[in-house]
């Protein structure tokens, strides 16, 4: 009886609080999956990024999601980054600031510098005094089969 309304909680606890959160210790050079869902995973790397022609270096976070599904998915969350450890901010019940992804079956999108949605600023790499991400949630993060039906 126990174990079943353990399981019963923790699937309320991750359905109605959809929030996947990542770390600074988790920012690599290499791809890491933040978050696994039966249609979609999504992964996070760190690159630079320089600007070498205005004499900016950026270092950034890029985003790789995968439909997994044998169906066109949209994959969807708000952004909320944390900056020197606090959390910014951000209205994350404005559905016009929602990411929006849609996938077709085995289709994978990966963000690269200067590509919006998909690529967020972590730190400058010639600046260590300017504030930078320290983490980031992923909110109202999820997974639609079918969109278009």
């Amino acid at each position: 009886m126990i174990p079943n309304l353990f399981k019963k909680l923790l699937l309320l606890h991750l359905l109605c609080f959809p929030l996947i959160c990542f770390s600074q210790k988790g920012f690599s050079e290499n791809w890491e999956t933040i978050t696994q869902h039966e249609y979609a995973q999504i992964e996070a790397r760190r690159i630079n990024c320089p600007d070498s022609s205005n004499g900016v270096f950026y270092r950034n976070i890029v985003f790789r999601i995968r439909n997994l599904s044998s169906s066109p998915i949209r994959v969807s969350w708000n952004y909320k980054p944390w900056i020197n450890g606090e959390p910014i901010k951000v209205d994350v019940s404005d559905t016009g600031k929602l990411n929006n992804f849609h996938l077709q079956v085995g289709e994978t999108v990966e963000g690269r510098c200067g590509e919006q949605r998909l690529c967020e600023y972590q730190s400058f790499i010639d600046k260590p005094e300017v504030p930078a991400l320290t983490g980031f949630e992923l909110v109202n993060f999820s997974v639609t089969l079918n969109p278009d039906e």
